[in-house]
C-alpha cells in the first residue's frame, strides 16, 4: 500500500473534453471521492484566481456558509456574494459521471474544448489548458513563501 493512499483528498491532475452541450466527464482519477457521503453531488464556482473550483457537496455547504457570513459586512461584499452565487451551479453527476458547465462559466473562464483539472486536496480546480500552462511556472519567491512554516502556522 502506498503511503499516499492515506490522504483523503484530491491529488491527481487530468483533462477531459467538453461536448456541444457543455457536458464534461469528471475524471476517473478524481471521482472516487465524490461517491460516498457526497452522493456524486458537486458545486462549480468561480475562484479568486479566475478559474473554476469544483466542490464536493459537503465542502460546498461549509464554504458557502462562511462566505455568506462575510458578505454581511458591507454592501460591496453583499453584491460580490450575489455575483459569486450567480456564477455558481450545483448538480449531481449523471450515470456517465458527467457534469455540465453553464454557458456563463464557459465564456467567463474561457473554457473551450477541454477542461484541465488539478486536485487541490478538498476541491478540484478547473480551467482551460492554456491558462494552466501560463501558471505552470510559479514565482519562486511565492512558492518558497507557501512552503515555509513557522510556529503560528501549526
Amino acid at each position: 500500500m502506498s503511503k499516499f493512499e492515506v490522504i483523503n483528498g484530491f491529488s491527481q491532475n487530468a483533462s477531459a473534453s467538453i461536448d456541444a452541450k457543455g457536458r464534461c466527464s469528471f475524471p476517473k482519477e478524481l471521482r472516487k471521492l465524490l461517491r460516498d457521503e457526497n452522493c456524486g453531488e458537486i458545486a462549480i464556482a468561480p475562484s479568486h484566481d479566475n478559474t473554476l473550483t469544483i466542490y464536493p457537496a459537503l465542502e460546498w455547504n461549509d464554504y458557502v456558509s462562511k462566505i455568506e457570513k462575510r458578505s454581511r459586512a458591507s454592501k460591496s461584499k453583499s453584491l460580490a456574494f450575489q455575483v459569486f452565487m450567480k456564477l455558481s451551479s450545483t448538480q449531481k453527476l449523471d450515470a456517465q459521471s458527467r457534469f455540465s458547465l453553464t454557458k456563463e462559466q464557459i465564456q467567463k473562464f474561457k473554457i473551450d474544448k477541454e477542461v484541465f483539472f488539478i486536485g487541490l486536496n478538498k476541491t478540484v480546480a478547473a480551467m482551460n489548458q492554456e491558462e494552466f500552462d501560463k501558471r505552470n511556472d510559479p514565482d519562486m519567491d511565492d512558492l518558497a513563501d507557501l512552503l515555509m512554516f513557522d510556529e503560528a502556522d501549526e
